[in-house]
């Protein structure tokens, strides 16, 4: 079982946050290294498991979308869980430029997640 959750969150290439949320204690831990207000908000009221679950739909298509279910079999999942799409598209969204880097991917770049390419 894995014992820690792991990540930054980023704007581009510049880390602006590290989360770890401990599963044998229940425990999350947010550093904010942001520089600025807006950089800043992104992981605000982020203070628990259920917060973080909700934060990560934030970071996905919407649920009510129509080309849904479509969406998450491209992505090689059989339903709607945000973690699960969070994995494999990184959280980066055409509307910002903000993004997760997982542990194990400690060598991805912005220019390698944007969905702008």
């Amino acid at each position: 079982m894995v014992e820690a959750l792991e990540f930054e969150v980023l704007n581009k290439d510049l880390v602006i946050a590290s989360v770890k949320y401990d599963y044998s204690k229940r425990e999350l831990h947010v550093n904010n290294y942001a520089g600025n207000i807006l950089d800043a908000s992104i992981l605000r009221g982020v203070t628990g498991i259920e917060e973080l679950n909700d934060w990560f739909e934030t970071r996905c298509f919407l649920r009510s979308r129509a080309d849904c279910d479509f969406l998450v079999s491209s992505l090689g999942l059989s339903t709607y869980v945000p973690y699960n799409i969070v994995r494999k598209t990184n959280g980066a969204l055409f509307e910002d430029t903000y993004w997760i880097r997982f542990r194990d991917q400690p060598d991805l770049t912005w220019k390698d997640v944007d969905p702008r390419r």
